[in-house]
């Protein structure tokens, strides 16, 4: 960690005393090496800082294990806002070794005391606002390392100086003096670096680009670090070569790599995931099936539904931690009931809890060189520290490394971890047979955190709400394996590691599965008809039923009339066809007159509603028709009887006309035959 401090006066007095703080600093911790008033020159120096005219990193050390060299070379840069023709490059170490990990992050920070001087050397020529390389040499006994009991991490510390001000920068040397040990055995898990995508808005997984997928080999490579592959990843050649030449065992994760203590909050249960892995342990593939990874604290519900499985989670508090002067192995047993137990038995299955400071320093990125040498020194220190906490006694620690973040320094921080004299690796991860005689009593949350998923929750009751709305439409089409299916896919995405808290992908997943369950949803429906007018007593609705999906569809359809006006006197079952419309019709009854409007409630087989969206009026007006046909028939009648009288009347005056006329004509036919005679 570089500190950098401005000029503190520009006065020949204050620079005077300046320059005589940080002699009399310097000289003190040459001579004393414990006065309290030196705990820190950086932290004293800060609070009169006001700019970083001039910052100083340590960016490499060789080497970085000191074992039986004969000398040490820091190397590192030092930059300024102004030319210095000469500054001042001083080296101090911490004589004693650090019990403890926050001893050392706080050392790094700033705090505590720098060291002991062990040399100065001079920079000359520093140019304004470039980095200046430097290298300082020093010969191993120079070094106060002390007797080999002391061996393990150092801190170490460069001041520059000029006239009118100074800065530092803190690193670690970790120094193994080759006395005899017992080694702790640690192993990481790397989950493979993937991306989450949208194909026909279904989620997929598929392997992260080149940038960080090449370092899957080189994982592959290193004793104790196992990667973990999703199942939909093992026939790809990385893994595959992995599996037949790795240095480790591969762990099988789920598709999608969902994170189980989200799942279990939201969902209740694996979600078949154990199935999923099942099938792989079945396929005779040589990669461990019965790992199950939680990416956060296991409960004891969680234990319940991965008995059998060996579960890697985050670290567990211990019961009792007053009685341990030490770090125990994070090995911990669980019965079927997801209790935790202090006795190795036949029947136990394994919980592994990974050490919580290593996972924040894989966590953790590095921006610049400094950090990159900070964050492995630290990672060699910690494995350090454990081992020295008992030398003799073998322990078992794990660690998880954050999905998607797979780069070189990973790589490089895995080989700080792993390759020590301290670090006792295998190729197999843990198992039951690893568990310890006594196993240390660790407490168990007795809920998930309701605050670390709740970023997650108005996705799910989203992804539920469409689901719970599709369901009566997917009994009826005898689709419900596929969308509980689909439901529980989507779900386990939503929950992904490899999404992680990226709203928008969170969104589109939500989405995307909205989407299909509305289709399916409103796949039957009754079309909505114009407004009907209803003119008799009695007489036949038509209604057209439509079906969008893709299977044929027995449903009942129901009117419910909001007006005791009208009165439907049946409702009606059919069979429509997929992808077509069907016609119905509704013997109904009018009571009396007025505007009803009927609501439309289509049912399936079972019973359940499945669509009621329609609503449409109907016009009644009850007896008009009849009372129309009785005045139109009176009326035709009237006509008739008028028409008859008529006709009688027109006949009666058309008969003595007629009969004058036959009577003349017979008295002109008798007069012309007596002529005759």
């Amino acid at each position: 960690m570089s500190n950098g401090f401005s000029s503190l006066s520009k006065t020949p007095w204050n620079r005077a005393l300046t320059k005589l703080s940080l002699f009399t600093l310097l000289s003190a911790a040459t001579f004393t090496g414990s006065t309290p008033v030196f705990n820190s020159i950086s932290t004293v120096a800060a609070e009169t800082s006001v700019a970083a005219e001039l910052q100083v990193q340590i960016n490499d050390l060789a080497p970085r294990v000191l074992t039986k060299e004969e000398k040490l070379i820091v190397k590192g840069t030092v930059s300024s806002k102004s030319e210095v023709k000469t500054l001042n490059l001083t080296l101090r170490m911490r004589a004693n070794t650090p019990l403890n990990e926050k001893f050392l992050t706080d050392y790094l920070e700033g705090e505590n005391f720098g060291g002991q001087w062990i040399t100065t050397t001079a920079l000359h020529n520093v140019t304004a606002n470039q980095e200046t390389p430097f290298t300082i040499e020093v010969p191993t006994n120079q070094l106060p390392l002390g007797d080999a009991l002391e061996w393990g991490p150092r801190g170490i510390e460069v001041i520059a100086d000029t006239a009118e001000t100074f800065a530092s920068d803190r690193s670690i040397l970790v120094w193994d003096s080759g006395i005899e040990l017992e080694p702790t055995r640690i192993h990481a898990v790397v989950p493979v670096p993937a991306v989450v995508k949208l194909k026909n808005y279904n989620p997929v997984s598929e392997p992260a680009d080149t940038k960080q997928w090449q370092w899957v080999t080189k994982v592959a490579e290193l004793p104790g670090a196992s990667l973990a592959v999703p199942t939909n990843f093992l026939n790809l050649p990385e893994i595959q070569s992995a599996l037949s030449t790795g240095a480790s065992e591969v762990i099988a994760l789920p598709e999608g790599y969902a994170n189980l203590a989200a799942l279990q909050q939201f969902a209740g249960s694996p979600l078949g995931l154990d199935g999923q892995l099942e099938s792989v342990r079945n396929s005779g593939i040589k990669v461990r099936a019965d790992v199950a990874v939680v990416n956060a604290q296991p409960t004891q519900a969680l234990l319940q539904d991965w008995v059998g499985h060996t579960v890697v989670g985050r670290a567990l508090a211990l019961e009792n931690p007053d009685d341990y002067t030490f770090q125990p192995s994070t090995l911990s047993a669980f019965n079927a009931q997801g209790q935790l137990l202090t006795q190795k038995s036949a029947d136990a299955s394994l919980l592994v809890s990974t050490h919580p400071q290593l996972n924040q320093l894989f966590a953790k990125n590095a921006k610049t060189a400094a950090d990159q040498l900070d964050q492995t020194q630290l990672l060699r220190s910690i494995s350090a520290i454990i081992t020295r906490e008992r030398p003799f006694e073998p322990r078992s620690f794990a660690t998880l490394l954050p999905a998607n973040n797979l780069s070189e320094t990973q790589v490089l921080k895995l080989q700080a971890l792993l390759q020590n004299r301290w670090v006792k690796t295998a190729k197999e991860f843990y198992g039951p047979a690893d568990l310890p005689a006594e196993i240390p009593l660790r407490t168990l949350p007795a809920e998930n955190n309701p605050q670390a998923f709740s970023y997650l929750q108005p996705e799910v009751n989203t992804l539920t709400e469409s689901f719970n709305s599709a369901l009566p439409l997917s009994e009826t089409f005898n689709a419900q394996p596929d969308l509980k299916n689909d439901y529980e896919h989507s779900l386990v995405y939503l929950c992904s590691n490899y999404v992680g808290t990226g709203e928008d992908l969170q969104a589109r997943i939500t989405g995307g599965f909205t989407k299909r369950a509305m289709k399916l949803a409103d796949a039957i429906s009754v079309a909505k008809p114009a407004t009907i007018n209803l003119l008799d007593r009695s007489a036949n609705l038509p209604l057209r039923v439509v079906n969008t999906a893709d299977a044929d569809a027995n449903i009942t359809v129901e009117l419910f009339p909001s007006d005791p006006r009208l009165q439907v006197t049946k409702r009606v079952s059919v069979n429509v066809p997929a992808k077509s419309e069907q016609q119905i019709e509704f013997p109904v009854k009018a009571i009396g007159s007025g505007d009803v409007v009927v609501h439309a409630v289509i049912s399936n087989s079972a019973g359940t509603v499945i669509d009621q969206r329609t609503r449409f009026t109907v016009r009644v007006r009850a007896d008009w028709e009849s009372t129309g046909t009785l005045i139109f028939s009176i009326f035709l009648a009237v006509l008739f009887v008028a028409g008859t009288i008529r006709t009688i009347r027109n006949g009666r005056r058309m008969r003595p006309t007629y009969l004058n006329e036959v009577t003349q004509a017979e008295t002109v036919e008798d007069l012309n035959e007596g002529n005759h005679e």
